[in-house]
């Protein structure tokens, strides 16, 4: 399970992502969706862990 906790991203002054929370189960997908530049690529390197939140957790199956 992927679970994203109120996640705050900042980058040169700029409120990248603020407050994003979600969780997908087992068996379940999500689309990331939106016009360029509202912080989809920055969502997936945080993720992923090749970009540093400033606030909030990504955990994939309990592990941040």
């Amino acid at each position: 399970m992927l679970t994203v906790d109120r996640l705050n991203v900042y980058i040169e002054a700029s409120h990248i992502l603020r407050d994003v929370s979600f969780s997908v189960r087992s068996g379940e997908f999500l689309k990331i969706t939106g016009p360029n530049g509202v912080g989809k690529t920055t969502l997936l390197r945080v993720v992923c862990g090749l970009l540093p939140a400033e606030s909030g957790s990504a955990a994939w199956r309990g592990k941040v």
